[in-house]
């Protein structure tokens, strides 16, 4: 299997009869690197430099992140121009600046008050670019757009409370709306995901989960494990706190930092899923090593669209 290296470099010469083909090419040359290469274990190694507690996945055990300066922000120069860091560029645009604006990517629409920015991915329009997501015409992401490198950055991810954002924009942007005890959101874990951009995938609960949690009592505190899919979750029951909205009132990210094994130290190596009880009295919150967005249903029958978005 050739490189992506090789298959970007084969790809730049006119004569290709590849050419049309080689966003696809591409694609599926990466992925599979990502699951052969002998160097991709996830490991975790501190930010010696920072005073709070930062966990990075390291370049050389990385394949989604190549971003060379893992303890800086998008900020930094030389991240700031790497593919890592494209979300950030565009936020930053002329073309971005009232607020609302559409790429190749997607639609999206910034708050810059709250600073985050919710998108709508349009990736399924383009197939031949994007073959793997073709279907997901109903994949919003939910973006952080302080300098907030991911969950690791245990100094900057609760400036604001990114998770009852994404449920915000979600149960009040997106149509059709997404009924609240269909709603799921995902971070993944560092190896399948930029660290240098805070972002929150938005879409529906696979029926497996949400019947898995139905047979869970509602108690506080207690840490409960199953496998669903396999995965191995640590999952725990977040009651809503009194007059506080959904999601208000906790720091997600902190409740999964108690649920894992090695605490902080462990986090960049699991994915978070979060979701609320179907009797809407509080928020289910589930981490497992490896998890990534295909776990969230992203397709439906009918292509979903965004509020106020052109």
């Amino acid at each position: 299997m050739p490189s992506s290296r090789y298959a970007r470099t084969y790809c730049s010469q006119p004569q290709s009869w590849l050419r049309t083909f080689c966003p696809m090419v591409i694609a599926l040359v990466a992925i599979a690197a990502l699951w052969s290469h002998p160097n991709v274990h996830a490991q975790t190694v501190r930010c010696d430099s920072t005073a709070h507690e930062h966990w990075y996945s390291p370049v050389a055990n990385n394949l989604a992140d190549r971003a060379p300066r893992e303890c800086q922000t998008c900020e930094d120069p030389v991240n700031a121009k790497t593919p890592e860091c494209a979300v950030y560029r565009t936020l930053n645009t002329v073309q971005c600046r009232s607020g609302r604006c559409t790429t190749e990517q997607g639609e999206f629409l910034i708050d810059p008050q709250r600073g985050v920015a919710l998108q709508h991915s349009l990736r399924y329009q383009k197939p031949w670019r994007f073959p793997f997501d073709l279907r997901r015409n109903c994949w919003f992401l939910l973006w952080a757009t302080d300098p907030v490198i991911g969950i690791e950055h245990a100094q900057l991810r609760d400036e604001q409370n990114y998770w009852h954002a994404a449920f915000e924009a979600a149960t009040t942007l997106i149509e059709p709306k997404i009924p609240a005890d269909e709603l799921a959101m995902l971070i993944q874990p560092a190896n399948r995901r930029s660290q240098h951009q805070l972002h929150v995938h938005i879409g529906r609960l696979d029926p497996s989960y949400r019947t898995r949690l139905e047979r869970l009592a509602h108690q506080s505190g207690v840490i409960t494990e199953l496998k669903i899919n396999g995965y191995h979750f640590f999952v725990r029951y977040l009651p809503d706190v009194s007059g506080q909205a959904p999601l208000q009132g906790h720091s997600i990210f902190d409740s999964v930092v108690q649920m894992l094994p090695a605490g902080e130290s462990s986090m960049p190596l699991y994915g978070i899923l979060v979701a609320r009880s179907s009797d809407a009295t509080g928020t289910w919150v589930m981490a497992a090593k490896g998890l990534v967005r295909t776990e969230l249903v992203l397709s439906t029958d009918q292509a979903c669209s965004m509020n106020g978005a052109g």
